[in-house]
């Protein structure tokens, strides 16, 4: 995957008067050549011709433009422009390395900002890891310490298990490989390969056991030196702790 998405948009400015420092609205505005490439999708090139034409139209300032740009497209991290000749420049727009795709709606991106899935291709967007965030309302739940958390978690992790944020408590995290067993984390919680390991090993055991057919395995990692393991039985409405396994036994 390409990480780093570049736009090049070549400003046509009939006058000239783009970069000038004071407004003329005698000007024609200029028109728009916009060529694409990278991870930002082509959905968000008529809303960036939007800004940019409104711009030309002030006569802004090349700086005041990629401000402009930046605050209205948040998964845009950096606008250079180059003037070329007279009535013509070339803007190059960088986007953000997406790292994350929340809910399918939403993408948390190398500077922890939550964007837009729709600004990203669908190819960009199928290759990233997906996690779920348990409330509908992203926002208020995808904190520094989720975001944090989420960037710690190796992509050997993120490959094995569904991962669902429900606050800084409790993170869910179920096997792909067998959905009976599970992890339950917090945001402080260290997942070293050890310790998962540990949790897959004894869950493997008691899957085998045919006495065990019925039941799911939930691994609980929040506390200090030991694990706490629950049997699930029904939709999750009976749980037991099954036993306590202490760090490296």
């Amino acid at each position: 995957m390409n990480k780093i998405g570049i736009v090049i948009i070549v400003l046509c400015c009939v006058s000239g008067t783009f970069f000038h420092a004071h407004a003329d609205h005698s000007h024609k505005p200029c028109s728009f050549i916009i060529h694409g490439k990278g991870d930002l999708a082509p959905s968000i090139w008529s809303s960036v011709k939007q800004v940019t034409q409104e711009c030309s139209r002030l006569s802004c300032k090349p700086s005041a433009l990629a401000e402009i740009v930046q605050d209205a497209f948040p998964v845009i991290s950096g606008v250079q422009i180059h003037r070329i000749k007279s009535g013509m420049a070339v803007v190059t727009l960088t986007a953000h390395t997406p790292l994350f795709k929340l809910n399918d709606e939403w993408v948390i991106t190398d500077t922890f900002t939550v964007v837009k899935a729709h600004y990203y291709t669908a190819k960009v967007f199928k290759e990233i890891p997906s996690i779920k965030i348990a409330q509908s309302d992203v926002f208020p739940f995808v904190t520094l310490q989720c975001k944090k958390f989420l960037t710690s978690l190796s992509q050997q992790f993120l490959d094995r298990y569904n991962v669902t944020w429900h606050d800084a408590t409790t993170v869910s995290c179920t096997d792909k490989t067998d959905e009976r067993i599970s992890l339950i984390a917090s945001s402080d919680t260290i997942l070293t390969d050890a310790l998962l390991e540990q949790c897959q090993t004894v869950g493997t055991t008691l899957n085998e056991s045919q006495k065990n057919k019925k039941l799911r395995w939930c691994f609980d990692l929040r506390f200090n030196d030991q694990i706490v393991l629950f049997a699930e039985r029904g939709n999750g409405n009976e749980k037991s702790v099954h036993r306590q396994i202490a760090y490296g036994n």
